[in-house]
């Protein structure tokens, strides 16, 4: 389970929670290692992960910021962060992710 964090904003994420279940205690861990998939978020309405190497992906967070161009990315394996900017397009309210199904 990934879960975006935030502060007083909600609408400002500093970072991301990676959990995984040991079941043997029967109780959630933190994870450095999110099992080579590529986790796909857009704050308080939608999350998808997908197999990273399917997709021509890092298996990293993606997160879509509201009414920016920005996509953070988190490496939960190293604990970076980076910002990419995308001029190119459109401020959004509701960000989209297309996501490939197959039959």
């Amino acid at each position: 389970m990934v879960s975006l964090l935030s502060a007083s904003d909600p609408n400002v994420v500093y970072g991301v929670d990676a959990r995984g279940m040991d079941f043997a205690k029967q109780e959630g861990r933190e994870v450095d290692d999110i099992g080579g998939r590529a986790f796909l978020l857009s704050p308080w309405y939608f999350g998808a992960s997908r197999s990273a190497a399917e997709c021509g992906l890092e298996p990293m967070v993606f997160n879509v910021e509201d009414g920016t161009k920005r996509l953070m990315v988190f490496n939960v394996e190293d604990g970076t962060t980076r910002m990419q900017e995308h001029d190119e397009a459109p401020v959004s309210e509701q960000a989209l992710w297309m996501l490939p199904t197959y039959p």
